[in-house]
């Protein structure tokens, strides 16, 4: 098998890891061809704006090229350096009414003389509405506070109306269920917002996930439906969220069901200068006192 030009928005993947790939069951190793020509590559500046805002475009130099650009709502333009005004912050979607922040998906196309061609995808998010950070009342320590609540739900229930049987703190996405198979768990504290900008959270789990920034829901999988071809589990889902944080601590309220799958929520997030990845623990805290640990 041969990866030829295979991108992750606009980062060219040349090895197993940046794909990412497992190769198993005697399998060769994949290769990944030469360099692509022509090359679409863009920048967008400045980072954060807001809905009327200017917003320059600039693709990476192509010989004897043509550039097309696709905004995402429903415009486009000619030329290797545009202007761009989005005139909401809805999003590509429609669905930044009910966050403040909309996320547009920005394709850039490139051809040359030769036929030669590329595409280059990035997401922006217009911020319509600012989220300021939260006064924190006391020290704070790393990681987040959990909490169990037992029971056989098929999909993730309303936990405010549910009593928790076991406690705890912990640095990252963990919940000690002390023997329990079927359960949900609660994860609350605050994350760390490194600067000001639109933000997007993205939530992966097979049985059922959500969560909650400064109290407003930015995703929520579900709900859980059967792997194909008879394997055991839930199918792994998907849902994102996009809002206009500043800089600083903000509440963060997370929410997993573990009924037929096995695993926690796996919660990642982007932003300005913050490529996509998986939120590290150090961005996460807490009150000290908040929880009684075992």
């Amino acid at each position: 098998m041969t990866f030829d030009n295979v991108k992750n928005g606009q980062d060219v993947a040349h090895n197993n890891f940046e794909l990412p790939v497992t190769v198993s069951g005697g399998a060769q190793a994949p290769k990944f061809a030469a360099a692509h020509t022509p090359v679409a590559h863009f920048t967008v500046n400045p980072p954060v704006f807001g809905p009327g805002d200017r917003v320059t475009f600039v693709a990476q130099v192509a010989r004897h090229a043509q550039y097309t650009w696709l905004f995402g709502d429903g415009t486009q333009a000619e030329g290797r350096t545009v202007t761009h005004r989005f005139s909401d912050a809805e999003g590509s979607e429609l669905d930044g009414g009910a966050t403040g922040a909309g996320r547009f998906r920005v394709l850039l196309h490139v051809r040359d003389e030769q036929e030669g061609q590329d595409w280059a995808a990035h997401s922006v998010v217009v911020v319509g509405k600012w989220h300021d950070s939260v006064p924190v009342a006391g020290p704070t320590v790393a990681g987040l506070a959990w909490k169990v609540y037992p029971g056989t739900w098929t999909e993730l229930p309303d936990l405010t109306k549910e009593n928790a049987v076991l406690t705890g703190e912990s640095t990252n996405l963990r919940a000690d269920a002390q023997g329990f198979t079927r359960y949900a768990a609660v994860w609350d504290g605050l994350i760390d917002i490194p600067a000001d900008g639109g933000y997007t959270f993205h939530a992966i789990d097979a049985d059922g996930a959500r969560v909650v920034i400064d109290g407003v829901q930015l995703a929520k999988t579900g709900p859980p439906f059967a792997q194909v071809c008879g394997a055991p589990g839930n199918a792994l889902q998907y849902d994102r969220g996009s809002m206009g944080l500043r800089a600083g601590k903000h509440t963060i309220h997370i929410e997993g069901l573990h009924s037929l799958s096995q695993g926690t929520p796996r919660i990642l997030w982007e932003g300005p200068a913050l490529s996509l990845t998986d939120i590290p623990p150090a961005a996460y805290f807490h009150l000290r006192g908040d929880v009684v640990t075992k």
